[in-house]
């Protein structure tokens, strides 16, 4: 189908092609984005479980505020454990929390 200008126009079905194939590549995108994130959460657990034992060491805390982010920790890597990433991620970074305040 040509143009009045002489340049070649697009059908209605070439866009809807184009259409389908911009909302393909956008949940494909989706997609990788949504199961990339559970792994990045996988390989953090650790990382903080080692900052919280760390903070532990250092910190001029009282013994019960120690044993109470050593437990948040201790639970922390037990939901790691069990595949509850997001879960740990929260715990691990609330315990670090504790210590930073006081």
């Amino acid at each position: 189908m040509a143009s009045p200008e002489g340049g070649d126009v697009i059908g209605r079905k070439e866009m809807s092609k184009m259409r389908k194939a911009a909302i393909v590549m956008a949940l494909s995108v989706a997609l990788v984005l949504s199961v990339g994130t559970p792994a990045a959460w996988a390989n953090t657990c650790p990382i903080l479980y080692e900052r919280c034992q760390q903070a532990i060491k250092q910190s001029k805390a009282n013994a019960g505020v120690k044993q109470q982010v050593k437990k948040m920790c201790e639970d922390g890597i037990g939901l790691h454990k069990s595949g509850k990433h997001k879960e740990s991620v929260e715990k691990l970074s609330e315990a670090l929390g504790l210590l930073e305040k006081k």
